[in-house]
């Protein structure tokens, strides 16, 4: 994959700079941390560039690198929910405030936190084998019935699950 984000580079330029801060020692020559987009800076690093774009960053670095990780495209359901559990935890933060911090409202933040309550085999599963979606994961991890819960994931297993499949039978009032 960095070999990808390498020729994506060299065809693309780069996209989004570097974070980088200081890193205090004494004398005239000042060394920089990489903060977040270290893949970028390896990916340039293969591309045999000299220079990258970068910007210095004075704000807690390990908010910046969770952030920045929370925000990669790649990132299946349960990383996403470990990762904004880990910033909460990580800095005592209220969903709230991780909220602001990832630019997502707290109603969403919430919602992907519900996904861990979900026993791991199930979420596994469903993530790996069966591309099931953050939203349906969601929608399952608030059906409060473990029989109920069983059956839809064995239809999730199927590739007959929808979100709109799941609320019905968590709230069968709502039907079509």
């Amino acid at each position: 994959s960095l070999l990808q984000l390498s020729n994506t580079m060299e065809s693309d330029g780069q996209l989004q700079p570097i974070l980088l801060r200081k890193k205090d020692r004494p004398g005239p020559i000042k060394k920089w941390i990489i903060v977040a987009g270290e893949r970028r800076w390896r990916a340039a690093q293969l591309a045999k560039w000299k220079t990258i774009l970068a910007i210095e960053y004075n704000g807690d670095p390990e908010v910046a690198a969770l952030v920045e990780n929370l925000q990669r495209v790649d990132l299946n359901p349960k990383e996403r929910a470990i990762g904004i559990e880990k910033l909460i935890t990580q800095k005592g933060w209220t969903q709230i405030e991780a909220a602001e911090a990832l630019g997502k409202s707290a109603v969403e933040i919430s919602a992907i936190l519900k996904i861990l309550t979900l026993p791991d085999k199930i979420v596994d599963d469903l993530v790996k084998n069966h591309s099931v979606t953050q939203n349906a994961l969601v929608e399952l991890s608030r059906i409060a019935d473990p029989a109920t819960r069983d059956e839809l994931v064995n239809e999730a297993r199927q590739g007959k699950l929808t979100v709109k499949a799941i609320r019905e039978r968590r709230d069968p009032s709502s039907g079509s």
